[in-house]
């Protein structure tokens, strides 16, 4: 059984200063979003893993939305925490 797991970013979201956790996307960010739905819409995924960040939750919200997806969200964890995932060579990893 192979297991994929896809990073994604997190969409545009605009600097506010002081509101480092709680600010969301931008216009374009919302249109990225989206654009992330509609390329991973099609992919086998299980989970939606996010870090506690509003503009992270905001950007795959609408797969997790779409695909009905169990999700779980990392509240009061960065992702920069978890370990280093092994890759065995540079060819498995891909840019979609």
């Amino acid at each position: 059984m192979e297991t994929i797991i896809y990073f994604v970013r997190h969409a545009e979201s605009p600097y506010i200063a002081g509101m480092e956790k709680s600010r969301g996307l931008s216009e374009n960010g919302i249109l990225h979003a989206n654009e992330v739905k509609n390329i991973l819409i099609n992919q086998d995924i299980d989970y939606i893993i996010s870090s506690p960040h509003e503009r992270a939750i905001q950007t795959v919200q609408p797969l997790a939305t779409e695909l009905n997806a169990s999700s779980l969200s990392l509240r009061g964890r960065s992702l920069r925490s978890l370990k280093a995932v092994k890759v065995r060579k540079y060819t498995d990893v891909r840019r979609i």
